[in-house]
C-alpha cells in the first residue's frame, strides 16, 4: 500500500498528529535557506518523542559527510538530498537514501528517465518533484504525473509536488507510488501544520487505499 511522508515538520505537536494520523515518514528540513528549516537539535527533540514514522533528513548540496554526520548526530532513518547532487555522493552515503529529481511542467518520460537513470544503482528511492526557479520543494505544483508513470514500476517512487486531500486518489490511482509527500497542502504557514487539513489529507488518502 502507498505510504505517506509529511514533510517540513518543525514542530513536536505536528509530528506527533502526524504520526497518529497514520504517516510513514517524517520530513525534517536541514537546508538553512529554508523557511520550514529546523535545527539539528530540535529534530532530535522532536524525533526522542514521537514513535511510529520513520525520521528523515532533507538536505540540499551536502558533502556526504556532513549528511552522514547529522543523520548520526540527530538519529534520521533516511536521507533525502534534493540538491544537484552527483551519483557517488549518494553513493558515499550511509543511510537509505532518496534521491530528489526536478520535473519540469514540460518534461518527457525520456528526459525523466535520463536523469534518474544515473542514480538507480546507488540510491533506494527516487522522488519526482515539481521543478521550480527559486524553491527546493514546498511549491505547492504538481506536474504531469503520466509522464513519469512507467518508473513507478521500475523504482520505489515518492511523489511529491502539490499532493493534497483534492487529487491524492487521482496521483494513487495514475502513478501508484511507492508513497505521497507533501507539505505546503497541509500548512497553515511554512513550518507550521494546519490540524484540520491534515485530517482531511488522511481521510482523503484512507478513502483512497481502503481495500
Amino acid at each position: 500500500m502507498t505510504k505517506v511522508k509529511i514533510c517540513g515538520i518543525t514542530r513536536l505537536h505536528d509530528a506527533r498528529t502526524a504520526a497518529v494520523a497514520g504517516a510513514d515518514f517524517l520530513g525534517f528540513i536541514q537546508h538553512e535557506d529554508s523557511p520550514r528549516y529546523v535545527k539539528p537539535d530540535v529534530a532530535k527533540e522532536i524525533i526522542d518523542w514521537v514513535v511510529g514514522p520513520e525520521p528523515v533528513g532533507v538536505f540540499v548540496n551536502k558533502s556526504a559527510e556532513e549528511v552522514n554526520g547529522t543523520c548520526e548526530r540527530v538519529g534520521f532513518a533516511l536521507a533525502q538530498l534534493h540538491g544537484h547532487e552527483p551519483p557517488e555522493v549518494c553513493a558515499a552515503v550511509d543511510v537509505p537514501v532518496i534521491k530528489a529529481v526536478q520535473v519540469t511542467h514540460d518534461a518527457s518520460s525520456e528526459q525523466i528517465r535520463a536523469v534518474v537513470e544515473p542514480y538507480l544503482d546507488v540510491v533506494d528511492f527516487i522522488l519526482l518533484d515539481t521543478h521550480h526557479t527559486s524553491l527546493w520543494g514546498g511549491t505547492g505544483e504538481s506536474f504531469n504525473w503520466r509522464v513519469a508513470r512507467e518508473l513507478s514500476a521500475e523504482v520505489d517512487l515518492f511523489l511529491a509536488g502539490g499532493i493534497s486531500a483534492e487529487n491524492v486518489a487521482e496521483a494513487i490511482q495514475t502513478m501508484r507510488p511507492y508513497a505521497v509527500d507533501l507539505s505546503s497542502s497541509v500548512e497553515e504557514s511554512p513550518g507550521v501544520k494546519d490540524l484540520d487539513k491534515l485530517a482531511a489529507f488522511f481521510d482523503a488518502f484512507h478513502a483512497a487505499t481502503a481495500g
